[in-house]
């Protein structure tokens, strides 16, 4: 009896890790995308107000598109005409560009994108098709060129943002939706009210 109890214990725990697990991961409970990859090449394939069409027939499964050394340029996923989980594009060579991710044709997670030489030339994160959380840029030379933070879409806490160089070139924090610190602005007509004139 004992040891039932055990095994039903150690069974639960093996269920409830899977599934957070499984929870953790944007693509488990993802729609499954039909098993049709069309190259766009030739294709009859038009967007009009969001939806993607082939042949005037609304789209689902695959696009792709290869370099003429038959490398892979891009594969994108549609449900519905819509784009639906991941959007991957390349360099020639097969270096990877962007990796970008959609539900229901809106940016969600993490997109992520580099340049040719390798190093990280963004890394974006979304909800809802709208910035939520760190946003960050850099230059081909590898140094920063922005961290932003955003909630709802809107600049929220501390922004930074950097000359090629590597010098500051704005430094703020947005509260309440005032920025507040080096913005970077220079303004062309001055915004200090002249006191002595009135």
């Amino acid at each position: 009896m004992a040891q039932q109890v055990q095994l039903a214990s150690k069974l639960l725990s093996i269920v409830c890790i899977v599934a957070m697990l499984a929870a953790c991961n944007p693509t488990a409970n993802a729609p499954v995308i039909p098993a049709i990859w069309l190259d766009t090449v030739g294709q009859d394939i038009v967007t009009r107000g969001g939806i993607t069409y082939h042949h005037e027939h609304i789209f689902s499964g695959t696009l792709f598109n290869l370099y003429a050394n038959g490398d892979t340029a891009f594969t994108s996923t549609y449900l519905n005409g819509k784009q639906e989980g991941y959007y991957r594009e390349w360099y020639i060579r097969s270096r990877q560009k962007e990796m970008r991710y959609f539900i229901a044709g809106r940016k969600e997670g993490e997109h992520i994108g580099w340049f040719e030489n390798g190093r990280p030339k963004f890394i974006y994160h979304y909800h809802n098709d709208i910035y939520e959380g760190n946003v960050k840029e850099w230059f081909e030379n590898g140094l920063l060129f922005k961290n932003f933070n955003y909630k709802n879409g809107q600049e929220d806490g501390m922004q930074q943002m950097y000359w090629d160089n590597g010098k500051l070139r704005a430094n703020y924090q947005v509260l309440n939706g005032r920025q507040y610190g080096l913005t970077g602005v220079k303004n062309c007509v001055s915004v200090w009210v002249d006191s002595s004139s009135h």
